[in-house]
């Protein structure tokens, strides 16, 4: 068994997947085919040309309501069930698309005080604010729409 798990992109949901979800190898396998036939639907992509046009070779609001549908609408990172305390620790990663600055989304660090300069920026200003398991999928598989 893995203490820490670190994922980016399929990474990530594969991380998510596994200590969030508690799924097995072969599970997260299988839901992340899943998911890709849902975003990725041909019968859902937009015309050719609003592909040409907007850059757009998939339905955002698609994406988002398939990751809150297997991840969760209300579910957030640190979200532990009492009988779940041990479990693994998880890092994910993600970029902004505004300058590319590095964000780290974890389920370990809550919400002490962190040294001022750090080389990654934290998405967790409270609890209140934490981020949705679904957003973190979101955020590190992140493409253009």
């Amino acid at each position: 068994m893995f203490e820490l798990k670190v994922g980016t992109s399929s990474g990530g949901l594969v991380v998510l997947g596994l200590d969030i979800l508690h799924l097995t190898v072969p599970q997260c396998q299988s839901l992340f085919q899943t998911l890709a036939r849902k975003i990725f639907d041909p019968t859902r992509r937009r015309r050719l040309l609003s592909i040409l046009l907007a850059d757009e070779v998939y339905d955002t609001a698609v994406f988002e309501d398939t990751l809150k549908e297997y991840f969760g609408a209300s579910r957030r990172i640190l979200d532990v069930q009492p009988s779940l305390l041990s479990t693994g620790k998880v890092a994910v990663t993600a970029t902004s698309i505004n300058d590319g600055s590095l964000y780290i989304f974890t389920n370990y660090n809550g919400t002490a005080p962190h040294r001022a300069e750090s080389v990654y920026g934290r998405l967790r200003p409270d609890v209140e604010h934490e981020p949705f398991v679904w957003q973190v999928a979101r955020a590190t598989s992140a493409a253009p729409p």
